[in-house]
């Protein structure tokens, strides 16, 4: 039953979502919680609400969380790229080390820990962890240009070149950064 009203909160929440009634979609996700509060996937999408808004209200729903799920990457992933922002780079590395470790060939979760290697000056290791999921499929900009970022870190420029010759970029925030790169690296 708890499963069934998990499903039909998602169906209300995407519904609200849809409709640009961002706040109501929070109140119910956190009426939905109170009901029953061991819904990880409702506590899921209340933190990702939260990390728009309050990043450190998200930053303590996330470790709750890890108190029930102490391995799910998406939790863990989401905190450490939550700690990297806050600059709280410590704390940043050991939740972005353990979602690395548990899958390291998600997108997502190496773009997370790759950014934090760079913050912490591991140029190297942070194309290491690129290389091993970049490919043609990976579409989202802003890791793209992450990726491409690192390698002219790393001095890598003729692999960077490459990649920019092969690059289609549709956002102008995308183009801008793209060219401060160019500007600042070759």
């Amino acid at each position: 039953d708890s499963n069934k009203s998990s499903d039909n909160m998602y169906v209300l929440v995407r519904s609200l979502d849809a409709s640009g009634l961002a706040q109501e979609s929070i109140d119910f996700i956190s009426e939905h919680i109170e009901l029953f509060p061991n819904d990880g996937r409702a506590k899921l999408l209340f933190a990702e609400r939260q990390m728009s808004s309050d990043s450190s209200d998200a930053i303590a729903t996330y470790e709750k969380m890890l108190k029930d799920y102490p391995n799910n990457f998406v939790v863990l992933n989401n905190v450490a790229y939550l700690h990297m922002e806050a600059n709280n780079m410590q704390k940043a590395f050991e939740y972005g080390s353990r979602a690395y470790e548990i899958q390291p060939d998600n997108v997502a979760t190496a773009d997370t820990y790759a950014q934090i290697l760079m913050r912490q000056g591991k140029t190297t290791q942070a194309v290491e962890v690129y290389n091993r999921v970049m490919n043609d499929d990976v579409k989202n900009e802003t890791i793209i240009l992450n990726y491409i970022e690192s390698l002219m870190k790393n001095k890598s420029l003729t692999i960077a070149k490459r990649r920019i010759e092969d690059l289609e970029l549709t956002s102008d925030e995308s183009k801008k950064r793209l060219e401060q790169l160019k500007q600042q690296y070759l």
